[in-house]
Formats: structure tokens, sequence, C-alpha cells
């Protein structure tokens, strides 16, 4: 009898190591996604943000997955390895979304050797993980939002006291900074190309103003009644030294908003503006 239950006892411990090891093989295989509040992302596609949520998975603390809310498939996951700073994509033919090869290395699918292409490029810093092609553009954060507000409010300070200062390669680098945690902010984009034709460094001076250019037309298209997007396309224009259509602006401004004093003076006698690009 004695003998019958110690049997049985260790039938019951074996069948318990079993039920423990098999569920921990499962739950190795499915590593189950979890959000992670660690990081913020942004993400924005032809002038548009979109939301995005990152997650990690059990037992890979340095991988994240994101997630973008955003109908082309192409764009909706991507992982990205902190660890050796890769970055994935989804492949388009292939479920699931996470491509790995036999060597888990991501964004490669077992298939086609697929993985990221030349199109994009990608920035590894401290804290902030950037990567990008000709269409979307997406920033990893570590920090909450309010984190990263206040860090691009103490980066634009610095930049306006460095370009006042005529400091301007220091402040290009806060500009910089301050693009990358926020890319549609439109009077950081212009202070960018400030600071970048000041160093003439023209070509990367007219893609920082015509950034910040097509980013007020935006927000004037999305508010037709906000003046100040409509003046913001003035400024830029004459920056760039494209009088004409600030000329043209400021004829229709006269006549949708008449009572913004803004509007009343021709482009050339705007001598508070010059363009950087004569």
């Amino acid at each position: 009898m004695k003998i019958n239950k110690i049997i049985l006892k260790i039938f019951l411990a074996i069948v318990i190591l079993l039920v423990a090891i098999l569920t921990g093989l499962y739950i190795s295989h499915k590593r189950p996604l979890y959000e992670t509040n660690e990081y913020s992302v942004i993400v924005n596609k032809a002038g548009q943000s979109y939301n995005a949520t990152l997650y990690k998975m059990l037992f890979r603390p340095n991988v994240l997955f994101l997630h973008v809310e955003i109908d082309n498939s192409r764009y909706k996951w991507f992982t990205i390895d902190l660890k050796n700073k890769y970055i994935g994509i989804r492949h388009p033919r292939r479920q699931p979304y996470l491509c790995y090869n036999a060597d888990m290395e991501l964004g490669v699918s077992i298939e086609n050797k697929f993985k990221i292409d030349d199109e994009w490029t990608s920035s590894w810093e401290k804290n902030i993980i950037s990567f990008s092609n000709d269409t979307i553009t997406i920033t990893v954060i570590k920090g909450s939002k309010k984190q990263i507000d206040k860090i691009i409010a103490t980066e634009m300070q610095k930049a306006s006291i460095l370009f006042k200062n005529k400091d301007y390669l220091t402040a290009e680098s806060h500009f910089k900074t301050v693009v990358k945690l926020k890319p549609d902010f439109a009077e950081c984009w212009s202070g960018l190309g400030m600071c970048l034709a000041k160093q003439a460094k023209n070509d990367e001076a007219k893609k920082a103003f015509e950034k910040a250019l097509s980013i007020h037309q935006k927000r004037y298209n999305q508010s037709p009644n906000d003046y100040n997007e409509l003046w913001q396309q003035v400024i830029v224009l004459i920056f760039l030294n494209r009088k004409t259509e600030a000329d043209k602006i400021l004829k229709s401004g006269i006549k949708k908003f008449p009572n913004q004093p803004e509007f009343r003076e021709p482009v050339n006698e705007l001598s508070v503006f010059h363009s950087f690009f004569e």
C-alpha cells in the first residue's frame, strides 16, 4: 500500500513537471506581446500623424514591436532590435507580421531572406531611434509624452538663445533634435532652415524651409480660417526668395482677412523678412 502511494506521488510529480515544461515551451514559442509605456512613438506620413503602440515580447526584453494604426499594411508592423540596432518590417506576402529567420534575426523571412530595404535610413541615439523612407518617418523616444514635451520646450529655448548669439552650428543641433521629436513642428523647421542658411548650407536650408512650408499649407487646408497659417506661408516663401508666390498669398489674405494688418504691406516692403537665397 505504501509502495503504491509512493509510486502515485512520483507519477503525479512527473505529470506536474511535464505540464510545467510543456507550458513553458508553449509560452516560449508563442511569446505573447504586452504593451509597454517605456517609450513614446511619433509616426508621420505625408504630413499626417498616426497613432501607434509599442509592445514587448516575453523573454525578449531588447526587442520592441511597433503597431501603427494605418491602412497601408506595409507600415502596420515594425520590429526594433534595441541591442543589435536592427529594424524589421512586415513581409508583404506572409503571416504573421513578425519576420525571423532560423537564427532569430529580426526583419528576415525564412522563405526569401527579405529584410528592410535600402530605401530606409535609420538613426540610433542614446534615447531616440528614428527611421524613415521617402514616405514615412517613425521616431521612438524613451520616455513619456509629458517628458518629451518638456524636452522639446527646453531644446527650442536653447536653440533660440544660441541663434540670437550667432552660434548657428550648435543651434542647428538643437533644432534637429526637436524635429526628430516632433516632425510636424513647422516653426522649428523654419528655425533650422535659418541656421543652415547662416552657415551657407543652402541645399539643406531649402529643404528645411520647404518642409516648413508644406506643413503650414497642410494646416491651412485643414483650418482655412486660421490667418496665421496663411501668414506663415508668406514668411517662408520670402525666406525661399519666392516673392511672386508670397505676393499672391498676401493679396488673397487681404481679401479673406481684411482686418489683419499682416497682409496689408506688399512683399517688397516687408523689411522685417528677407530671402536667404538672393
